[in-house]
């Protein structure tokens, strides 16, 4: 297991910086973090299955995961897609009902990243 420094050129300058731990397996490529697991007390998204319309992804997870995320830009509004595997109650594709401007988004992203957020 390795862990890589990684820090997006679309992120604000004073962004943390994220580490992704990759497992070098197979089925991971190993270019993008995996969100940490969970956090008890975490704050809870409320996931609709409509977004904002067309949008740039400008963040991203691995897609190694059952379940990935995206940070989608829609004209300067910032919202989450999540993108997981059919399974039972969840939706495949879902957005987060919630939606910031570009600095408060970066702040709900790294706290998805670091399992504040889920």
């Amino acid at each position: 297991m390795t862990v890589h420094p990684i820090r997006r050129a679309s992120a604000p300058a004073d962004s943390a910086l994220t580490l992704g731990i990759v497992d070098e397996g197979e089925d991971c490529p190993g270019v993008a973090p995996h969100p940490a697991i969970p956090l008890v007390g975490r704050h809870e998204f409320r996931w609709i299955t409509e977004s904002l319309g067309p949008g740039r992804v400008v963040e991203h997870t691995c897609g190694c995961a059952m379940t990935s995320y995206e940070l989608i830009s829609h004209a300067g509004v910032y919202q989450i897609c999540r993108r997981t595997l059919p399974r039972a109650g969840v939706p495949a594709l879902s957005w987060t009902a919630e939606r910031w401007r570009r600095s408060d988004a970066y702040e709900w992203w790294h706290r998805l990243l670091s399992g504040r957020a889920r």
